[in-house]
């Protein structure tokens, strides 16, 4: 996933979101399936490898795509429709493993449907906020029309060009647009202090919010029961997480809710050591919190990230810091180790992590109501001037 993330995350912003979703699904599937039936370990590897590089971006490229195209106060129910069929998809897994038994007829049977994705081209349409910061403005206004069509909303024939020509109006010189549309990321990195801080920010959460919800995913025998049953559970508790934060993400803002995510996470695993009995039914019950906290915190940086940086390179943007989690991930399956020093060190490091990430909300600027921003420049504008 350190290798997808940003090769990916390039093709979004280079070639499309909609590009990169299907060539994410699509060649994930097809590495999949060719796993199966790997003769060797190293061919089995080397295709699990492949597969990744490939599928891992597909959760970001379909959501960038649509919060692209929802407006401000549809974005969180559809953060919810995304999420949902995800965990119910972590959650059927567990069954599809329990009965088919044996890897090889378990591949066969759960990548062929990607292939599905080759639909998408010609059932959905690309990123107009994408179309129109790229210059690709003849698109973009029959994006807008077929979608008018498909809503059943009568549009002036003029209407969608005085739209675009609103959007791309100059707001500085000429010399000053070409410097923005030509300006590489790492110069805009160089040259504007709030996208350094907005970037650095959320690597530290990233790094933080993956970890901590990797290391639950992974202190499962933890809890009581069957491991098919364990994963399903923890799956399941991803939903209450994406329930709150469609209530409360449009009503508390992105960042008061992200605090009290992490916030409720820290507190429940740090609770856990402090039980009697740390593996009994309240154990588990703490534990089943902590992973509804860390879902909650995890889900509202997908929607808060995408929203503090800007449409030219927002996919990359969103691709590094999920690429920083991917570090978390990575030193996830350690924490068990740990506990050598002591049962308490794993849920309390996995809580204080979270903890540390809570008093850093305060550093980037809330964007609940506020229009997404399209260029490096916009970064710098007073808040109102974006609204």
């Amino acid at each position: 996933m350190l290798v997808s993330l940003p090769i990916m995350g390039y093709i979004s912003d280079k070639w499309g979101r909609r590009a990169a979703l299907v060539v994410s699904g699509t060649g994930a599937g097809l590495l999949g399936l060719c796993k199966s039936f790997a003769g060797s370990y190293t061919a089995y590897i080397l295709a699990e490898f492949l597969e990744t590089v490939l599928g891992a971006s597909v959760y970001p490229a379909a959501f960038v795509l649509m919060i692209e195209w929802l407006g401000v106060e549809q974005r969180i129910l559809a953060s919810l429709l995304l999420g949902i069929p995800l965990s119910a998809g972590a959650a059927t897994l567990a069954l599809l493993d329990y009965l088919t038994g044996y890897w090889r007829l378990w591949a066969r049977v759960a990548y062929p449907p990607s292939f599905l994705l080759l639909l998408y081209p010609w059932l959905l349409p690309e990123s107009v906020r994408w179309l129109v910061a790229n210059n690709k403005l003849p698109q973009a206004a029959r994006v807008i029309k077929q979608a008018a069509r498909w809503n059943r909303v009568a549009l002036p024939e003029d209407a969608i060009d005085k739209m675009l020509a609103t959007q791309t109006e100059p707001v500085v010189d000429k010399t000053e647009v070409e410097d923005d549309e030509e300006e590489s990321l790492f110069r805009a990195f160089i040259k504007y202090g709030e996208l350094r801080r907005r970037l650095l920010t959320c690597f530290v959460w990233w790094s933080s919010a993956v970890f901590v919800f990797y290391g639950l995913a992974v202190r499962a025998h933890a809890l009581a029961g069957s491991p098919h049953g364990n994963y399903a559970l923890l799956a399941a508790a991803e939903l209450p997480a994406l329930l709150l934060n469609t209530l409360l993400l449009d009503r508390a803002g992105r960042r008061p809710l992200l605090t009290a995510a992490l916030l409720l996470t820290a507190l429940a695993l740090i609770a856990i050591p402090l039980l009697p009995d740390s593996e009994g039914v309240y154990g588990t019950a703490l534990f089943l919190v902590g992973k509804v906290g860390a879902t909650m915190a995890l889900n509202a940086l997908y929607v808060y990230t995408a929203e503090l940086f800007p449409t030219r390179a927002r996919q990359r943007l969103l691709a590094a810091c999920s690429t920083c989690g991917r570090l978390g991930a990575i030193l996830a399956p350690l924490t068990p180790l740990l506990a050598a020093y002591g049962t308490w060190v794993p849920p309390t490091l996995l809580g204080v992590l979270p903890l540390a990430s809570a008093a850093l909300t305060r550093l980037v600027p809330e964007t609940l109501g506020r229009r997404l921003p399209d260029r490096f420049r916009d970064l710098q504008l007073p808040q109102d001037s974006i609204a």
